[in-house]
C-alpha cells in the first residue's frame, strides 16, 4: 500500500519514542518549565476499572472503533499492571497515583502505536 511505503522500523520507533516523551515530559521548555503537559485526571479515574480506561482511551483516539484483538491485548497488558490498595494511613496516595497514570500511560501508547490508529481509512 502507497500510504506505508513511507514508514519503515526507524520511523515508527521515532514515533513511539515522541508518544513516550510526550506523556512523560510534555512538549516544550522554557526556562525549565514545559510548555504543555497532557492532562488525564479524567482517565486516572477510570484507570482502576481496565474495561473502562481501554473504552475511554478507544473512544478518544479510535472514535470507538476498535477491533477485539486490540481491545484484548489493551486489557490483558493493563491487568498486568498492579495498583496498591490504600493502606490503613492513608500515606501511598501518591503511589496510587503513579500506578495508575503508568496505566493511561500505557493505554494511550499502546492505542497509538497501534495500525489501527496509524493507519488511516
Amino acid at each position: 500500500a502507497p500510504e506505508l511505503q513511507i514508514t519503515n522500523e526507524t520511523s515508527v520507533t521515532g514515533y513511539v519514542n515522541s508518544v513516550q516523551s510526550l506523556l512523560s515530559n510534555g512538549i516544550g521548555d522554557v526556562q525549565g518549565q514545559t510548555g504543555l503537559r497532557l492532562v488525564l485526571q479524567d482517565q486516572r479515574s477510570l484507570a482502576s476499572s481496565t474495561t473502562q480506561l481501554v473504552e475511554n482511551i478507544t473512544k478518544q483516539l479510535l472514535g470507538g472503533r476498535v477491533s477485539d484483538p486490540l481491545k484484548a491485548e489493551l486489557t490483558r497488558v493493563i491487568n498486568t499492571m498492579p495498583v496498591p490498595a490504600l493502606n490503613s494511613d492513608q500515606s501511598n496516595g501518591a503511589a496510587i497515583n503513579a500506578a495508575l497514570d503508568l496505566r493511561v500511560n500505557a493505554a494511550i501508547l499502546m492505542t497509538a502505536a497501534s495500525p489501527e490508529f496509524l493507519i488511516q481509512k
